[in-house]
Order: structure tokens, then sequence, then C-alpha cells
């Protein structure tokens, strides 16, 4: 068996021109984008940061927020992400920003993957519009400042798939070219449990090609790497997870019940296919439309263009792996078996708020341009003679206006200040921390709603406060568990700016008591109380007392 083609040309003085624009414009964009959502406003954000900074303390994969509660594996995510990020929980205990430089390697590493994905043989202007098309999409530029698994492991499946294609090639791979593949495939399936797709994928490829012999090489690699990575006392066991194996397979409905949720998610996830690669749709653009109603027109054009989207895209692979094509056989049919291992973890994921999440189609989002590309390319060639060369230009030039205004009106309108109609946003869990951590000591402990995400940026102990509607019942809790801080803010997206009723029920009982319950700050915007407990609390910190309120009243 031939060797792999290795290296590409190298690119000429006007692509390289074009390339450093990319990634100065992409750059801009990041730096504007990069503190849109705060950390924490998510459960999984905050999952992964306390589990990093506890790997980085050597306390292992445990959640450690109060006393309330003893420390515990997570059980919710595969514990690849948290190693990634505990070198820099290390070095940085104190930042959470500094976190954020995970996400941004692997977005500035997605680009030369990009320029290598679509093979030797593919035209100079494939790959520049595979690389602006990905490195300004709205979703890779909002997500590269997230302290969120996404984009790592998009990097780490795309650079899977390629060295898995040198490797199946080579007629005798070195060890250290299969314990490299077999490295990056493990840590891939560690960083995600939908990982799964790639040595399924790999796997199909071999058997279909009749390779017993590399697909055992294969396998027996995985295995070994798998040992070596897995991260004993993890819940779930390794990559898979409890949590993940509910949500993917703990399905309890009949047969027909299954078909037509996976259908509803099938569905829902060809409705967001617009949405993730042409970012002339989304929720602004539907609001806009709702506003005016129009919404039904905004439905409408939003499933063309869905439609538009996969005949594309179908017309691509076709063009790709035939015998002109750029990609070739082999290649082709191992994207669409890792493109069909990935649907069918995605038609059967039970998630919270919906299975359909836009943001799970941003590993699989590089191949689905590359497609994209090569179906426009293919249109081309079989439309009039003046759409030859000039369609795929105009194609990019429609998306990328779009991904362009996208992060300029994100920018403009962050996700942390943005607020809709009906009330829902991001909660700031961080409102209240500096204060905290300035007019406190360490072994202060605070009651507060979503003691995870607020235990993060306060790095204080931080208890719930329970069924605490009473001021003897708050008593109780404070004195049981030694808190002296009682911070009330809102818990719930869909009320961003104000409190759910069991916290204005808190609030009124603590102002209630003034003997007791002592107001020293207090942010009007963000809807945020803290209060010092007096005697009879759990013991407020050294010299808080004299601390004026502040905040922005």
């Amino acid at each position: 068996m031939s060797q792999p083609r290795r290296f590409l040309a190298r690119p000429g003085q006007r692509q390289r021109l074009l390339l450093a624009a990319i990634v100065v414009v992409w750059a801009g964009f990041v730096a504007l984008r990069v503190g849109e959502a705060p950390v924490g406003s998510i459960t999984d954000d905050a999952v992964y940061v306390e589990t990093a900074r506890s790997l980085a303390e050597g306390r292992g994969p445990v959640l450690a927020v109060g006393p309330d509660a003893a420390p515990a594996n997570p059980g919710l995510f595969p514990p690849g992400f948290p190693l990634l990020l505990a070198p820099l929980a290390l070095a940085f205990p104190a930042s959470l920003a500094a976190l954020k430089m995970v996400p941004l390697l692997a977005a500035a590493l997605l680009l030369p993957l990009c320029w290598r994905l679509p093979g030797p043989e593919a035209a100079p202007r494939v790959r520049l519009a595979l690389v602006a098309l990905t490195a300004l999409n709205p979703w890779v530029v909002g997500w590269s400042g997230r302290v969120l698994s996404d984009l790592p492991f998009t990097v780490l499946s795309l650079a899977a798939l390629l060295w898995f294609e040198d490797w199946q090639r080579e007629a005798q791979p070195s060890p250290l070219r299969t314990l490299r593949l077999a490295g990056v495939t493990g840590l891939a399936m560690l960083v995600r449990s939908v990982g799964l797709a790639l040595p399924l994928a790999m796997a199909a490829h071999l058997a279909l090609a009749r390779r017993w012999r590399r697909l055992g090489q294969l396998l027996a690699a995985v295995a070994a790497t798998q040992a070596v990575l897995w991260l004993p006392g993890w819940s779930g066991g390794g990559w898979l997870t409890e949590a993940y194996r509910s949500q993917l397979l703990g399905h309890s409905g009949a047969l027909p019940e299954r078909m037509a949720f996976m259908a509803a998610n099938a569905w829902g996830y060809l409705r967001e296919l617009p949405v993730a690669l042409w970012p002339w749709f989304g929720n602004p653009a539907r609001q806009w439309f709702e506003a005016r109603g129009a919404g039904a027109l905004y439905d409408a054009a939003q499933l063309a263009t869905a439609l538009l989207v996969v005949i594309c895209c179908a017309a691509g692979w076709r063009a790709l792996r035939g015998p002109a094509g750029t990609v070739g056989r082999a290649r082709a049919q191992l994207w669409l078996l890792y493109l069909a291992f990935q649907a069918l973890a995605l038609v059967n994921f039970a998630g919270w708020p919906s299975g359909v999440q836009t943001r799970l189609l941003l590993p699989v989002l590089p191949l689905l341009y590359l497609l994209l590309i090569g179906g426009v390319e293919a249109l081309a060639t079989r439309g009039p003679r003046w759409s030859r060369g000039r369609l795929l230009p105009a194609a990019c030039a429609v998306i990328l206006a779009a991904s362009c205004a996208h992060n300029l009106w994100r920018g403009t309108h962050p996700l942390h200040a943005a607020v809709e109609a009906s009330g829902r946003g991001f909660v700031d869990p961080g409102v209240g921390a500096d204060w905290l951590l300035a007019n406190t000591d360490r072994a202060a402990v605070v009651m507060a709603p979503q003691p995870l995400q607020r235990h993060i940026h306060c790095r204080r102990a931080v208890i719930a406060p329970g069924d605490t509607l009473e001021a003897s019942a708050l008593l109780r809790r404070a004195r049981t568990y030694g808190a002296g801080w009682v911070l009330v803010g809102p818990s719930q997206p869909d009320r961003a700016r104000g409190l759910q009723p069991d916290e204005q029920v808190l609030l009124a009982v603590l102002e209630s008591r003034p003997d007791l319950a002592h107001l020293r700050w207090h942010d009007a915007q963000a809807a945020v109380w803290i209060f010092e407990l007096g005697q009879g609390g759990g013991g407020a910190g050294e010299g808080a007392s004299s601390v004026p309120s502040g905040g922005r009243n």
C-alpha cells in the first residue's frame, strides 16, 4: 500500500495574505466577544471549573462546594475536559478567565486543521473558503471564550480523522503513529462521550474494507490508551458517564415512542442547520420577524434553506468522492460513517432544556461546510459558464457577510446584558463575588442560590438556602453549617434580573429581621443582596460589620 501524502503544498503569497487577514478578523471578533457570557451561567461550565480546580488541588475529580454536602464525583461529564483545564487551574487558581485559554487555543488549532481537511488535491479557493467560513462562524467565535468542551472536542475529532487517514494508508505504520492515533481518539472520547463515534466510524471503515488485522490493531491501541487515560474513581466508569447513558439510552417508553422522539430530534436538527451554517438565521432574526407578525415567513425560509443545505451537502459528497473528486471514495466513506454515528447520537439525545441544541453541531461544522462547498462547486460546473469560478465566492460572500454582521451585533449586544422581552436572559453568578472576596475570610460560609455557580466565583464555601422561608428555619440552617452570610439573587434564566417566588420570600424574611440580618451590599440592576447574619446566626467574617453597602444602587 502506498505511503500517504503527509504534506500539502505551501500556500502562495496571496494565499498567505488572505489567511493572515482571516486570522486577524477572527482574533478581532474573539476579542470582542470573549467576555460575552458569564462563567457559570450554565451548569456545564460550573462543573468543569470546579472539577478542574479540585484536580489541581489534588482532591480528585469531585465537587466540594459547601459543608451541607460531602465531596462527590459529579457524574455529569467525562473527565477529559477538566483534565485539560487542570494545569491552568493550578497555575492561575484565582482566575476564571485563564481557563478560557483552552477553548481559545482549540479555536486557533481548528484553522490549520480546516486548511488540511480537503486533501492535497483540493484547489486553494476551497481551502480558503473552508478556513474563512469556519473561523468566522459566530458559533466558533462565541464558543472560543466559553469554558465548554465543544471546541476542544471538535479539534480532537478532526485531528483523529486526519491522522487515521494517514495511518490506514500506510503499509506498516510505526507503533508511535498507532499510539498517537489511539491517544487522540481516546482523549476525544474522554472529553465528550459522543467521541465514541470516532472509533466506531474507524472500525466500520476498516471492516467494510475487510482489513481485519488493522482493525484489531486499532481497537487494541484505543483500549490500551483508554486504560491509561481513564481517571480512577470517576463516576460512570470513564468516558461513558451515568448521566450520558441516562440521556442517551434511558428512554423507558415503547418503540413507537422512541422512534417518535428520534424523529422529533431529527426534524429539530434539520431546522437548526441554517442557524449553524448560515448566520442570517437564529433567535435575533426570528424575534425581528415575529415582532412584525411575520414569524411564519421566517419559519418557511428557514425550512427551505435547510432543505437546500441538505441537497448541496449531498451533491458535495457525491462530487468529492467521484472519480474526478478531490477526496476519493475512502475518505468520503469515513466522513459519511462519522457523520452517521454523530447523527445517531444526536437524535437519541435527551438533554436539557432540549435534545436539539445548535452548539452540538460544532464538531461536524467543518465537514458540513466542506460538503456545502463541494455542492456549490458541483452546481457551478453544471450551470451556466458565467457561474464557474464565481458561484463559490458569491456564496461565501453571502455567508461571511452574515457571520461578520452577527459577530458585530453580538459584540455590541453581549449575552450577559441581553434580556428578552419575556424576561429570559443570563444570570451572572459572579455578581457580588468581588465584595465577598474582599470582605470575608477564607473560612466564611455563604448561603446562596445556585451554590456551585456562586462558589466558583467567590471561592467560599456555599450552601443552598433550603426551605428557609421562616426566620427560625433560616437561623437553624445557618447555625448548623456556620453560615454568616446570605446572598439573595436570581437563580433562574427566566427572570435574569428578578427573583423567583421563594427568593422573594427569603428576601422578605431577611429584611423583616434587621436585628439578625444586616444588609451590607446591594446591586439593584442585577437584583443581588448580601446580608450579614448577626447574633444567633452562623458568625460573620472578621471586620465585615464596618463595611458600607455598595454596588450600583
